[in-house]
């Protein structure tokens, strides 16, 4: 029996072999072809990039600077009180900066608003922006904060308590929506979300986490991750409109908007994949665009007078492929028969690159950030904040543009 039972080991090795070679295939080719990696000048988890008149702003989540690139170079300051910073937003020419309370665990944070020099950059005027009195008995915590146009909107979380059907005491998330006219201090509440059917122990947020907020005429469009976009009026908000209706949220989470300079383009989540939205009025065009998994960062890069849609993407399961994906625009929008575009499909180091690092935000840098004429701006330069490998570019590199960390120089 000895010589059977070699055999079967033999084979079982040789399959392993097989498997764990087909598996690695892709990952030692991805190395083989990464340029070597740079230092990035913003590391870490970069926020979102903000650009108010010539200068680009970028924070590092839990850092305590805040970058800025401004005519061609990089600088950086310190945060108020030298808290850790979570995220960034502009609106008007402001820069909203909400931080964490040291100590506080996440449990406390600061938001607080600065003018914006248009011209260098520099920052005054700082302002702590309050928010409104707990509701029944619990104090509101800011998650998250998205400028539009004039205003900061501000998406919340409290908890709420309730008796379960054993007579339990349970605590349960529910996320409200605040906004801020010009510098503060006030905040101003737009949607609550609240516990509902208590009968039946269900407790749900009807308006969750806010994830983006984009101006198109005389609106703005609010997305969230409980699967609903809000239309408010950029003047007197009023009672804001849902899309879908109330009750009926999508399958998935919305985690980005952008107005693409005609339309409202959101895009969601929906566990295994994503799916790309237009807005038409005040509902969905039918047919969203399937596509990966969206993290919600939304960028159009303009070149001559062709527009592209660029989408950051997460992998799934053991999946490696991340990075962005395009979507190609006519007018604004895509065509009825739009497909999501691979750049790295047929760009090997692309692919063993940015490819490999999901995108959290994305940005065409302007020519005024870069402080070169708009004659000599070709629009192909492009910031991408990954997770946790820093703030990345795709410059000219020893006569080759590829993507890699953004350094100082």
């Amino acid at each position: 029996m000895k010589p059977i039972r070699h055999c079967c080991q033999f084979f079982i090795l040789a399959i392993l072999l097989i498997l764990l070679s087909c598996d690695q295939a892709s990952i030692f080719y991805n190395i083989s072809m990464e340029p070597p990696p740079l230092t990035p000048f913003v590391g870490g988890s970069p926020t979102n990039m903000v650009v108010i008149g010539n200068t680009l702003f970028v924070g590092s989540i839990n850092n305590t600077r805040i970058f800025y690139h401004n005519s061609g170079q990089w600088y950086s300051t310190n945060t108020p009180g030298n808290r850790p910073i979570l995220a960034l937003a502009g609106y008007s020419s402001r820069l909203a900066i909400l931080m964490e309370v040291r100590g506080s665990g996440r449990m406390q944070m600061e938001l607080v608003t600065a003018a914006v020099n248009t011209t260098t950059g520099v920052l005054s005027d700082f302002v702590t922006v309050s928010v409104p009195a707990p509701h029944n008995g619990f104090a509101y915590n800011i998650q998250s904060i998205y400028g539009a146009g004039a205003r900061l909107y501000i998406g919340a979380q409290r908890m709420e308590s309730f008796i379960d059907g054993n007579n339990a005491s349970r605590m349960v998330d529910v996320y409200s929506i605040f906004y801020v006219d010009a510098a503060g201090p006030a905040s101003t509440l737009l949607r609550r979300g609240e516990r509902i059917d208590a009968g039946n122990n269900r407790f749900i947020s009807d308006t969750g986490l806010l994830t983006g907020a984009a101006v198109l005429g005389a609106n703005a469009y609010l997305s969230t991750l409980s699967g609903y976009i809000y239309r408010v009026s950029t003047g007197t908000p009023g009672t804001p409109f849902s899309m879908p209706a109330d009750g009926s949220p999508i399958s998935g989470r919305f985690t980005g908007i952008i107005n693409s300079g005609s339309a409202i383009i959101a895009v969601s989540d929906n566990g295994n994949s994503g799916s790309v939205y237009v807005v038409s009025g005040d509902a969905f065009e039918a047919n969203p665009i399937p596509g990966p998994i969206f993290t919600g960062a939304l960028a159009i890069q303009t070149i001559g007078t062709s527009n592209t849609l660029l989408l950051g993407v997460r992998a799934t399961g053991t999946s490696t492929v991340q990075g962005y994906r395009t979507l190609d625009l006519t007018g604004g929008r895509p065509a009825a028969d739009a497909i999501i575009g691979n750049p790295g499909a047929a760009d090997a180091v692309l692919r063993a690159s940015i490819g490999v690092r999901p995108v959290l935000s994305i940005l065409q840098v302007p020519n005024t950030v870069l402080g070169i004429a708009l004659s000599e701006w070709t629009g192909e330069l492009l910031f991408a904040a990954t997770s946790q490998s820093g703030l990345w570019s795709n410059r000219e590199r020893n006569g080759v543009t590829r993507w890699n960390a953004e350094t100082y120089d």
